[in-house]
């Protein structure tokens, strides 16, 4: 009796867990879905204007007939249809439809950084030694005050990040400002690009006001970046006060964004101007690939925009090979595209001379997917890697207006700095151009022979060379491989996880899908089995 007993109550229990898991399953959260609508090929004007009507016609009918019941988002410039919950009946039929291009599911991308301690001290040489001997920069230091001429063209650098602080004191005498909006009125979209208030930058998540950082200090710290190679050019390039930063944010307070924000963020960066994009995020591993988004990245190319993007950090095992397991977007195969690895400069005991340039040991790397190196790290006297010094978005409640951080995230906005002071001396110079005036003046590292170019970039060399190289219009076609990577986008050889960023699926994770009701029936069951073993107990 008591062993039938025992066997019934590990049988409840098993069921117990079972239920959990399934229940847990059948209310996770809907998952979100991108569609993307085919382009039909145009040979004239009143054709083009034909099949941009049919275009909308189709994005209308999507949600109205198809998607009646769900929650839709048009992005019409990137003929994007964003949509939740879809059934496999209708994602069958929407990619049987002969107007569909494809239908993916929505990922969500985070961020991931290693901060250090706050400091007081500005970003100058006292703790950037590397600006002088690795970048080429005069060791006098301009007023950071030094605002753009807003009566010419701008450089601008959009910032895809968490936002920036605004009212930073380092970093608001260098945001692009949105004209209208600031002499328009509050809580209305003056200019009537679908976002409300952008005054400094946007929310991309909610399109309501600009994008202000408020917790995790990474966009601002990056953009804090884009600034101090600025301020440093100035004094020898005085062209390079026309660099301006545009901070929008995708990626909210619960550190996640999806590539549908993404996108929104990224057509946001264009209608603005951006001639330069930092992505300092990223996601590992052949699910992370994303059409969607290589088509966006695709669409401001075309648009003559260069990206500057975090190779990736390592994981728990240890930097990855880029080669062998790709990070996206770092490994978009886009011609204006450079993937940035990380190194970290060694100073002697007194900091007063460079012992060695080291890639960094978070760095990914890859011999065909990272094309160049930046300092993301900076080991000073005593041995210290705590990282680069940047803005702190959290000045007004800890009192201290920088702090340090190491990654990818670092590396990649001193590529960005430099290309846009590229461009303000020579704007005439294509995004691709400036890819390659980057790779042919860097600097050659023996340590550097796991990346492509074995080198790190030199920031006055390429300013020099981009000066005084006239443009040849160069805009190469994109190649048919959207991958730079050895192997095939078929074969999956590990799960996404962390580096510079980490991506996960919209849905929940876990065996339990994030949802509390199979955990509630595992501790239910698990209560049940020790109430019976007390009653056996006493018997």
């Amino acid at each position: 009796m008591d062993v039938a007993k025992a066997l019934t109550g590990k049988i409840s229990l098993a069921i117990a867990v079972i239920c959990g898991v399934l229940a847990s399953h059948a209310n996770a959260a809907p998952k979100t879905w991108i569609i993307r609508l085919k382009k039909e090929e145009t040979k004239s004007g009143l054709v083009a204007a034909q099949a941009t009507a049919r275009a909308q016609t189709r994005l209308v009918d999507f949600k109205r007939a198809r998607l009646a019941k769900k929650k839709g988002l048009v992005l019409p410039r990137m003929e994007f249809l964003v949509t939740t919950d879809l059934s496999a009946n209708e994602i069958t039929e929407l990619r049987a439809d002969p107007s569909v291009a494809y239908v993916e599911e929505d990922i969500s991308w985070r961020t991931q950084d290693s901060p250090g301690a706050p400091s007081s001290w500005p970003s100058s040489f006292e703790e950037a030694p590397w600006l002088r001997d690795l970048m080429g920069f005069s060791e006098n230091y301009p007023d950071p005050e030094v605002a753009p001429d807003l009566s010419t063209k701008r450089t601008v650098v959009a910032v895809i990040d968490t936002g920036s602080r605004s009212d930073h004191p380092f970093l608001s005498a260098a945001l692009e400002p949105n004209v209208r909006e600031l002499e328009g009125r509050s809580g209305v979209d003056d200019d009537q690009n679908g976002f409300v208030d952008d005054t400094w930058g946007a929310n991309a998540i909610t399109r309501k006001s600009s994008g202000t950082e408020t917790y995790s200090s990474h966009g601002t710290h990056v953009a804090g970046i884009v600034k101090t190679i600025r301020d440093h050019a100035l004094s020898e390039f005085p062209e390079s006060r026309q660099v301006s930063i545009l901070p929008v944010r995708f990626i909210g307070d619960d550190g996640s964004g999806s590539t549908a924000t993404a996108i929104v963020a990224l057509e946001y960066a264009l209608s603005r101007g951006a001639r330069v994009v930092n992505a300092s995020w990223g996601a590992k591993g052949n699910s992370a690939y994303s059409q969607a988004l290589y088509d966006a990245f695709a669409k401001l190319y075309a648009n003559d925009v260069f990206f500057s993007v975090a190779a990736g950090n390592a994981d728990g095992f240890g930097p990855n090979d880029n080669d062998s397991i790709p990070y996206f977007p770092a490994n978009y195969n886009i011609p204006s595209l450079l993937s940035v690895a990380s190194v970290t400069p060694y100073y002697n005991s007194n900091e007063e001379r460079l012992v060695s340039v080291e890639l960094s040991d978070f760095s990914n790397f890859g011999k065909r997917s990272v094309q160049i190196a930046a300092p993301g790290d900076y080991a000073d006297g005593r041995g210290s890697t705590s990282g680069i010094l940047s803005a702190y978005s959290g000045f007004g409640t800890w009192g201290h207006l920088y702090i340090k951080k190491q990654g990818t995230s670092m590396a990649a906005p001193v590529i960005a700095g430099i290309a846009a002071v590229m461009r303000a001396v020579n704007p005439e110079l294509t995004a691709y151009e400036i890819r390659k005036l980057l790779l042919d003046s860097a600097h050659s590292y023996r340590a550097l022979g796991s990346i492509e170019s074995s080198s790190l970039v030199h920031a006055r060399d390429a300013i020099v060379l981009a000066k005084n190289t006239p443009s040849q219009g160069l805009r190469p076609r994109l190649p048919a491989a959207p991958v730079r990577q050895s192997t095939s986008l078929e074969t999956e050889p590990e799960e996404r996880s962390s580096g510079c960023a980490s991506v996960s699926p919209v849905k929940p994770q876990g065996p339990f899908g994030g949802n509390s009701l199979g955990l509630i029936a595992v501790a239910y069951a698990l209560w049940a089995l020790q109430r019976s073993q007390r009653k056996k107990s006493r018997v």
